[in-house]
């Protein structure tokens, strides 16, 4: 009799078990179709390229990895055939709570694995509208014709991101000419803070690292909703040499190698970097180039300091001082 018991009770919790796997199984795959829906409309709602990835999972309680995301964009020259210029590994979002189907999901923190960024000159376009996917990134959400879905929340909404890291990153510019060399960065790491306020706005604190060759370095403010950067203080180095030519445009490439040019360059700048139009950038420059050398003709040129200040406004670049 007691066995009977015993037997009746263990199948129960058996069916309890695979009620509860089944039950956990629908609900996993609800929630990551529900995600990925989410993370496409948003893109669409915001972003001219397109974006897509390869597949999605749901880790509890409030961790997604999305694997092979990638933004394309139409190639000018054969617009049936999209061309990558933004793609990963994987991307791991932490959410800041337990997300649940149909409600809205908040991003707490971002970790991209082998990102790869490509930048592709478009053919007879003048800079700065000639890289492809960028020179029109974000969508005119004024522009009711422009944007193909509206996004039912706002960016500062879903973006409470503390933390952005960046690991074995990438960087190359084809420059779609055969006779230039691609310039490549690889082997960045990078990491980015954030500190969101009350009217959605974000003091982000954001450092880049490739050691021995280059620094960057970032402090200011992001308004997302505005779609636009207030850069407080920007400063960068870079170490100028032969062996680091590729981590430069081909245009410079060429202009380093031609003129053997060496020394130790800083750059530092403070201004407003509207998303929707880079190019109309409000900015002060300061660049320093320490130790310099380059040959000028049948000669060899060292300068101990070259001092250049520089101010960017409604697309236009203005030399304001030139010390050396």
């Amino acid at each position: 009799m007691k066995w009977h018991i015993l037997r009746h009770l263990i199948i129960a919790a058996l069916v309890v078990f695979l009620i509860l796997v089944v039950g956990a199984t629908v609900w996993v795959g609800a929630v990551e179709n529900w995600i990925g829906g989410q993370l496409r409309t948003l893109a669409a709602a915001y972003l001219v390229p397109s974006f897509d990835f390869d597949d999605l999972d749901y880790t509890f309680p409030n961790t997604i990895t999305v694997r092979g995301a990638r933004l394309t964009s139409p190639d000018p020259e054969a617009p049936d055939e999209p061309i990558e210029i933004f793609a990963m590994d994987s991307l791991i979002l932490a959410l800041t709570d337990i997300p649940q189907p149909n409600e809205p999901f908040r991003l707490e923190q971002l970790t991209l694995t082998r990102p790869t960024l490509h930048l592709v000159v478009i053919p007879g376009e003048e800079a700065p509208d000639n890289v492809l996917g960028f020179s029109e990134l974000l969508i005119d959400q004024s522009d009711s014709d422009a944007r193909p879905a509206r996004s039912p929340v706002k960016l500062s909404e879903l973006f409470q991101v503390r933390e952005v890291s960046l690991e074995e990153g990438r960087v190359s510019f084809d420059p779609s000419d055969d006779g230039e060399t691609i310039m490549l960065i690889d082997g960045i790491i990078a990491k980015l803070l954030v500190k969101p306020d009350d009217a959605g706005a974000y003091d982000i604190d954001f450092s880049l690292d490739h050691h021995p060759v280059s620094t960057l370095a970032l402090r200011g403010k992001l308004f997302t909703d505005d779609h636009r950067l207030e850069v407080d203080d920007l400063s960068a180095t870079l170490q100028l040499a032969r062996e680091q030519d590729h981590f430069l445009t081909p245009p410079m490439q060429k202009i380093m190698a031609a003129n053997d040019i060496t020394g130790h360059l800083s750059v530092g700048a403070a201004g407003t970097i509207p998303f929707d139009e880079p190019a109309s950038s409000h900015m002060q420059v300061h660049v320093e180039l320490e130790g310099a050398g380059f040959d000028a003709g049948d000669y060899g040129l060292a300068l101990d300091r070259v001092d250049c200040r520089i101010s960017t406004a409604e697309r236009k670049v203005t030399i304001e001082e030139f010390i050396v």
